[in-house]
């Protein structure tokens, strides 16, 4: 669960999505990302076991218009490679979190903070290397303090949150979520 949690909750969904966020616009990842409640729906079956309705399908789906209509505004270009890039983001996300439906007798607390860690620094060891950040900039109190925001309350809290309601709900009432943040 912990390897599963890193690669696909923790880092190669964010590797891919903050990829096409740098040559796509906000809007149109948003709407590509909007994308997972259909893949949470088919792995959730997979791993999980747990049908989704029509009426649940439906819902995604108007959902996902809205998020379109709310998120595509001016012209969208773009290559599709990191069009792509966004969907898989969205597809990789959703076996990650389909899988954690699986596991969820585990506590959040046993397997995500080890988790983060681990996918936080790969990914800080990755950023460097490719993307060859300004220290000065980086290490300012701002950004650090932007970061410690992100990391607590926009990471460790959300995400444990996610966990939680996974005990709780059915893994395609929580993949919604991404429907939800735009």
């Amino acid at each position: 669960l912990i390897w599963v949690m890193v690669f696909a909750l923790f880092s190669i969904n964010y590797i891919l999505i903050y990829l096409s966020e740098t040559h796509l616009g906000s809007g149109i990842v948003a709407v590509l990302f909007g994308t997972q409640p259909f893949f949470v729906f088919f792995f959730g079956y997979l791993f999980a076991g747990e049908r989704s309705s029509a009426a649940t399908w439906l819902g995604a789906a108007l959902a996902l218009a809205g998020v379109a209509v709310i998120s595509l505004v001016g012209e969208q270009q773009g290559s599709w490679i990191f069009a792509l890039a966004a969907v898989a983001s969205a597809a990789v996300s959703a076996v990650g979190m389909a899988y954690a439906k699986r596991k969820a007798r585990f506590d959040p607390l046993a397997t995500l903070p080890i988790s983060m860690l681990i996918a936080g620094a790969a990914t800080l060891v990755l950023g460097i290397a490719f993307e060859h950040p300004a220290l000065a900039s980086a290490l300012a109190p701002a950004s650090l303090a932007s970061l410690l925001y992100l990391a607590l309350l926009g990471s460790a809290v959300a995400f444990f949150l996610n966990l939680w309601l996974l005990k709780r709900i059915s893994v395609a009432a929580v993949g919604l979520t991404s429907l939800v943040t735009p």
